[in-house]
Formats: structure tokens, C-alpha cells, sequence
């Protein structure tokens, strides 16, 4: 559809299998597996700007090299690409995407 406000591309790296502790209503667990963990976030938090508006149809193509620390396990690591708007009154996600390196 047709937006007349900015929207902003959010990029981030996320990672599975991270073995930690964890803290749950039955005490500590020592070797818990957290899923989905924000590891970086590419663009900035809140996005970077595709276009003051778009009409209906509208596609963009856009480029990012990005390096995945030594410290990230690369195998469990996903890239998310959200498409959103930054407008006070509005922080909707308009696309959302995961897909792995």
C-alpha cells in the first residue's frame, strides 16, 4: 500500500543455541538455551531512511556487507530486516523478514 510518511529499514543480528543461566520461577538454571537473542544492531536502532514516502508497488534494492564477530557462533546467527516507520504518533512494522547468512 501507499504510505505518505517516511519508512525506515531496521537491520539486525540475532543468534540461537546461546548456552547461559537463567533465572525462572523455579530457581536458577544453569545451562539454559536462549533463542533469539539481539546480538548488533546493523542500522540504527530505529532505522534508516528508505524514502519520505513510497507508492503502492514500490521496490527497493539495497546492499549491506555485514561481518559476523568471531565471538557470534555464525551457524545459529540470523540477519532480521525490519521495514517500519519512525513517526511519533506511529512505530508500525510494516514487513519483517529473518533469514540466515
Amino acid at each position: 500500500e501507499a504510505y505518505t510518511t517516511p519508512v525506515y529499514l531496521t537491520l539486525m543480528i540475532v543468534e540461537d543455541e546461546i548456552e547461559s543461566k537463567q533465572l525462572t520461577r523455579a530457581g536458577e538454571v544453569e545451562t539454559y538455551i536462549h533463542h533469539h537473542v539481539l546480538r548488533k544492531c546493523v542500522t540504527p536502532y530505529n532505522g534508516l531512511q528508505l524514502a519520505a514516502s513510497v507508492e503502492k508497488g514500490r521496490v527497493f534494492e539495497k546492499g549491506f556487507e555485514i561481518t559476523i564477530p568471531e565471538k557470534y557462533n555464525f551457524k545459529n546467527c540470523s540477519i532480521v530486516a525490519l521495514i517500519n516507520q519512525n513517526d511519533p504518533d506511529n512505530k508500525e512494522i510494516i514487513q519483517a523478514i529473518e533469514t540466515k547468512p
